[in-house]
């Protein structure tokens, strides 16, 4: 099993090796440097409720930040850099500092084949890891109690070939990990390896999705021991384009979870998920409900999830940038047997709520307003709940040669491929 996982970890590599040497290799014709510099301040309070504790705090905001995107017909990345310092204005806490470093890649391969990858290093407070996120990206999730300031690194890969015109091939490499800022020896990681197969029709997808995952994860709960956890699902998959605008996809398999400490118990658990798309001209929205055995990095447990999660974006002028993106979740934690022997004490339910407003006047000014909640309950094991509220009101100036930057190249989810971004024109497809 393990020698499994080294696989699909040597082939993810063999992917971006590949990837990049093809993508470098070809001539930059017509490419596109493009730099946005901001410098956002804004009116920021939180509230936190942890009965019985509660707090407030009311801060000034600064965000500067820089972003540069290269764009050519194969290739295109970005690069971004965010500091965010936070000065009290009521007394209450100190002034606090978060800092973000992220990479984005995305390189057309061949004319059947597509590759993006992305990944993330954040350090900071609730209130900016909460934040920080796009508005209509929100996930519910459980925090460490005390909601500590923490350092999380995320890492994504997907690769995408039409091997024929009827047959679809996917690789998929997800990472993450989290700790908390004074603890990094308290580190929880876990990373999954994906690959799918898809027959296609005119208006359907039927396919097979195999998973494998590896989780290293220190539970909160006093004296747990460090788990090692083993995951391994199959899938069978329907996605249907109903028009141009409707999709809905639905999967449906079983799961098999290993614990390699202790007794190494096995859990048997059904796995599944419908999720509904809308794409119209200027919004985005999609509701997608889910079971699976997921980790969570704060609270170091394994978990079987139910959730449900709603999101939306609409676009009232992309070129000044006018738009309102929102996301709702609910989280449902349940204890997988004794995988992991102590961890019940740490399941329970999650809700988040994200909207944000960006609102431009010109190119140069924007107005931004942002608020997020995230409330946690039903744990048990004398593990009180825990509230967050995070608004933020304020401007941003940007700078930058573009009018705003271009958006990644992604590999869409439709079966008729219209909800992809494209890569600058002149690609491979194109010649």
């Amino acid at each position: 099993m393990q020698r499994t996982r080294f696989r699909h970890l040597r082939s993810a590599l063999a992917a971006w090796t590949i990837a990049l040497a093809v993508a470098l290799g070809g001539r930059p014709a017509r490419a596109q440097v493009v730099f946005q510099a901001d410098g956002a301040v804004d009116l920021g309070y939180t509230a936190t409720r942890l009965t019985p504790a509660n707090s407030r705090r009311l801060y000034l905001d600064v965000r500067p930040a820089l972003t540069v995107q290269f764009g050519s017909p194969r290739l295109t990345w970005r690069a971004g850099y965010l500091f965010a310092g936070s000065l009290t204005l009521d007394g209450t806490g100190s002034s606090a500092y978060s800092n973000q470093v992220s990479l984005a890649l995305a390189a057309e391969l061949s004319k059947r084949s597509t590759m993006t990858a992305s990944g993330s290093i954040t350090q900071g407070s609730t209130a900016f890891q909460l934040t920080q996120r796009a508005p209509d990206a929100g996930q519910a999730d459980f925090r460490a109690p005390g909601n500590p300031d923490l350092v999380t690194a995320t890492l994504a890969e997907s690769f995408a070939w039409e091997a024929s015109p009827n047959l679809r091939l996917g690789q998929g490499l997800l990472g993450s990990a989290s700790a908390p800022q004074d603890a990094l020896g308290r580190t929880s990681g876990a990373v999954t390896a994906s690959a799918s197969l898809d027959r296609l029709f005119v208006r359907d997808a039927v396919g097979a999705l195999l998973r494998s995952g590896f989780a290293v994860l220190r539970p909160l709960a006093e004296g747990a021991a460090e788990a090692r956890i083993v995951t391994n699902s199959l899938a069978g998959s329907w996605n249907h384009d109903f028009d141009p605008r409707w999709n809905a996809e639905v999967t449906a398999g079983v799961e098999q979870v290993i614990a390699l400490t202790g007794s190494r118990a096995t859990t048997i658990v059904p796995t599944g998920g419908l999720t509904a798309r809308y794409l119209g001209d200027d919004s985005v929205v999609s509701l997608a409900v889910s079971q699976a055995a997921a980790a969570n990095l704060q609270t170091g447990t394994e978990s079987l999830n139910d959730e449900v999660v709603l999101r939306g974006a609409v676009s009232f002028d992309r070129i000044r940038q006018r738009q309102l993106g929102a996301s709702a979740g609910f989280l449902r934690a349940r204890p997988l047997g004794e995988v992991i022997p102590g961890a019940a004490a740490t399941m329970g339910n999650a809700v988040q709520g994200d909207v944000g407003l960006v609102w431009g006047f010109s190119e140069v000014l924007l107005a931004t307003a942002r608020y997020s909640v995230a409330y946690q309950f039903g744990q048990g094991a004398n593990l009180t709940p825990s509230l967050v509220h995070v608004a933020l009101v304020g401007i941003t100036i940007r700078y930058g040669n573009a009018p705003y930057l271009p958006p990644m190249p992604a590999i869409g989810r439709r079966v008729d491929g219209s909800d992809a971004v494209g890569f600058p024109a002149g690609g491979v497809r194109e010649q």
